[in-house]
């Protein structure tokens, strides 16, 4: 039996939704899940205490519904974790100015060093997820801007026990205990097969079910008073605290959308890697605080924090960690793993490199800033009866390469950004357009491949399916869904353009589109999943492109127009020993790159055109190269060097500024950004010219 805390509505009449007395109403209510025969109501109530039915003036935080396979004792029991989720999000120091220096948060996401530590950028997203976090119970939904905020409203959640209808994939594995963890996952590793509960957040509403391990656990209140009657020493150890709403915080931090994924922080996964001790060789998730402990200290300069803020468990025991300390007055440090650190970098829950630079990469991290503890070894660490999930817990995401930072030496190098005009949005989701099953231009891809020389036009369907030019409607946008099924209206317009110079193509068509799906092209609109209405990119042999059409898809009043790519920063020692750059000369020397490109013009394949002012002072190398990049295709063939967009949102100057003072961690030796297909590149070395 469950606590009783929280009393579910359970009825069997129907449920009406409130009267639509605003404007607004009509986008949260025309789109809500259709919970009038579901024997248990959402909650929170969408009642007043009078009962009356709210409105959206008093609407806040997001609603579960929909308890698949749940029974009402196990209603109530996730309806307390929910309650107790926000506990933990509403702590001050979590939400809301984390203390870098706190042992927790050195603990489970970095040291906080003169030369080992955070960059603010990533300590900004960081923070951004907890204040993301704390605001899904307590959000005011009528303040919510944008298209599709009204997703933000619901959570689906349901239950593997019961008639098997909650999880009918049995990918709890309650059901049974097969050797392979459900796709995408593989082989179990450092842990059981069976989970605790499971996350997907590209369904038409997020979605969590709850495994029959989540209901094995406390409620957080029980824990707490179980806790507490321990003697100090164990009290010291996190894991005894474990709860119900640990497991609830961690599952939250999966979901795209409410954490603000990928548009202010990278997308969050449950990581994995290998460790070492005493001659035995672990592979684990980033499960539990012990092991999220060893992530931590995964330690590379211009790294710290980079694996950690990507593996939900860091978040979700951090939180408690906090929580715990506040109620025995004493930080519990325990697990603690000491010095003992992965083996090489940290990879997503698919077993992918978590950045471009680790592809292949054996390398171990610095063996510095580690955590100063005894190491114990996990059979000694670990509180009596509790285990981590062998399997990683998040479904319907891809590889998580290239998430989203402003300013890291991690980046990958510069290639032909995506174009596409990011004001003009189609309501088709990009996990429709690019889904891990199937994707609209698979066939499309297919045909190109037997002849790539000739163009290539085709109309296709959300399933992929060639259309006629009939069959160009514009009709009304349904709401967000994964399933291709729920769009027939939309048109997908895909196009292949060769060059007519032959030359070597850079990507595949299969991984040209997928490219423009994971990036700000496909993730657009209040729930930062929606496709621009057209795009393209160039692979160097020539240029995919698509353009969606719908009923409110508009048509591209104007030729797309180049944009910012993210900043690379060159690694540490990519240009070998060097003495300090001085701030004062790269200031200097950048005004007499830039001098005189007021009137000055870059064109596409024109080598005369290219910038390159370079110099030595005191033994230190000053590189400022500013060119058009070799293969690059784009709306337009030539741009303005001083000022190359349109919005004049950047100049000459400030780009090469940027190359310098945007990549301080790595000593300042440079960097490289491009506005279109024009690279601003400083560096310092002495070649003349990038290759």
């Amino acid at each position: 039996m469950y606590s009783p805390w929280v009393l579910l509505s359970v009825c069997s009449v129907s449920f009406y939704l409130p009267n639509i007395v605003v404007a607004e109403d009509r986008t949260i209510w025309d789109h809500a899940p259709d919970f009038s025969r579901d024997s248990i109501q959402p909650y929170p109530s969408l009642k007043n205490s009078d009962g009356s039915n709210i409105t959206i003036e008093n609407l806040r935080g997001a609603r579960l519904f929909g308890w698949k396979g749940c029974s009402t004792d196990e209603a109530n029991a996730i309806g307390v974790a929910y309650n107790d989720f926000y506990k933990l999000a509403n702590q001050y120091g979590v939400y809301d100015k984390i203390d870098w220096n706190d042992q927790a948060t050195i603990d489970f996401f970095g040291p906080n060093g003169q030369v080992y530590n955070i960059p603010e950028s990533r300590r900004e997203q960081i923070q951004q997820v907890f204040a993301a976090l704390q605001q899904v119970y307590t959000h005011w939904w009528n303040f919510a801007p944008g298209p599709f905020w009204w997703i933000a409203i619901w959570i689906e959640v349901r239950c593997s026990g019961g008639d098997g209808t909650g999880d009918p994939e049995n990918v709890c594995g309650d059901r049974d205990n097969p050797a392979e963890c459900p796709a995408p996952g593989g082989a179990p590793i450092g842990g059981k097969r069976r989970l605790e509960a499971y996350s997907d957040p590209t369904e038409r509403y997020s979605r969590i079910t709850f495994c029959t391990e989540f209901f094995n656990l406390l409620s957080m209140g029980e824990a707490i008073k179980a806790a507490k009657k321990l003697p100090t020493y164990q009290q010291n150890n996190l894991e005894v605290w474990n709860n119900r709403a640990r497991v609830f915080f961690h599952e939250v931090t999966h979901l795209d959308y409410f954490v603000n994924a990928p548009g202010k922080s990278p997308y969050i996964s449950d990581t994995q890697f290998r460790y070492k001790d005493k001659g035995e060789t672990f592979d684990v998730e980033g499960y539990g605080p012990y092991n999220a402990k060893i992530l931590r200290n995964y330690i590379k300069k211009g790294r710290v924090g980079y694996y950690t803020q990507r593996n939900a468990d860091s978040y979700a025991w951090f939180a408690l960690a906090k929580y715990v300390q506040g109620q025995i007055k004493k930080y519990p440090s325990g697990p603690n793993p000491g010095k003992i650190e992965p083996m090489r970098p940290p990879r997503d829950n698919l077993g992918q490199p978590l950045a471009a630079e680790d592809t292949g990469s054996e390398v171990p991290g610095e063996g510095t800033d580690l955590i100063e503890a005894e190491e114990l070894g996990p059979d000694s660490q670990h509180a009596p009866g509790f285990s981590v999930p062998g399997c990683g817990d998040k479904f319907g995401k891809g590889r998580l390469i290239g998430a989203s930072e402003e300013s890291t030496t991690e980046d990958q190098q510069p290639s032909p950004d995506p174009l596409c005009d990011l004001n003009a949005l189609s309501g088709f989701p990009f996990n429709v357009f690019s889904g891990p099953a199937r994707s609209v231009y698979d066939k499309f891809c297919a045909a190109v491949e037997n002849d790539q020389n000739q163009k290539l036009t085709w109309l296709v369907g959300a399933n992929g399916e060639q259309k006629s030019a009939a069959h160009r409607l514009r009709t009304r946008t349904p709401p967000v869904d994964s399933d291709p099924e729920g769009y027939p209206s939309y048109t997908i317009e895909l196009i292949w353009q060769p060059n007519t110079a032959p030359n070597e193509c850079n990507k595949i068509c299969k991984d040209a589109y997928a490219t423009i799906a994971t990036s700000p092209c496909g993730h657009q609109g209040g729930t930062q999943n929606g496709m621009t209405a057209t795009g393209s990119i160039g692979v160097g042999c020539g240029k995919y492109s698509y353009k969606i059409t719908g009923e409110r898809v508009p048509e591209p009043q104007e030729p797309l127009q180049p944009t910012l790519s993210k900043q690379y920063c060159y690694p540490a020692n990519a240009f070998g020993d060097h003495g300090d750059i001085d701030p004062d000369w790269q200031s200097e020397y950048m005004g007499y790159a830039c001098a005189g490109t007021a009137e000055t013009i870059i064109k596409k394949d024109d080598l005369n055109t290219r910038i390159n002012w370079h110099t030595e002072t005191n033994g230190v190398a000053y590189n400022y190269t500013i060119a058009w990049m070799p293969n690059c295709e784009s709306a337009v063939s030539e741009m303005n060097v001083w000022k190359p967009l349109v919005d004049n949102s950047a100049t000459c100057e400030s780009l090469l500024r940027d190359d310098f003072e945007k990549c301080a961690t790595n000593g300042g030796i440079g960097g490289r950004r491009s506005a279109g297909c024009v690279l601003y590149e400083f560096k310092a070395s002495n070649d003349a010219v990038p290759e």
